[in-house]
């Protein structure tokens, strides 16, 4: 269920930091005053999949579930950018790149 490595956890704690800005938002954002940059963790199998109300989730109850959604979503768009980019230089721009997400 997605990547639990320290290089995917040290890119969620860096997505974070340039997101929130300063922990008092992230702490705000999620309703919990101990959170912080250095020690988010990836939310588990079960915090991403919890939901109170059908496929709405409670805007800070679930806000690391969200943002961790959020992340993987810029993610894969980054990833696609960087190979379409690629493909484009590769072809000095002659190629139509597309990607079904």
């Amino acid at each position: 269920y997605w990547d639990y490595s320290p290089a995917a956890e040290q890119a969620w704690r860096d997505w974070l930091r340039s997101t929130y800005g300063r922990e008092k938002r992230l702490q705000t954002a999620w309703g919990r005053a101990d959170a912080a940059f250095a020690s988010a963790s990836i939310p588990t199998q079960a915090e991403r999949e919890a939901a109170h109300w059908g496929p709405f989730r409670h805007p800070v109850r679930h806000r690391p579930a969200i943002d961790y959604t959020r992340f993987l979503s810029e993610a894969m768009v980054d990833s696609i950018v960087h190979l379409a980019e690629a493909v484009k230089a590769e072809t000095r721009g002659r190629s139509l790149v597309g990607a079904f997400y």
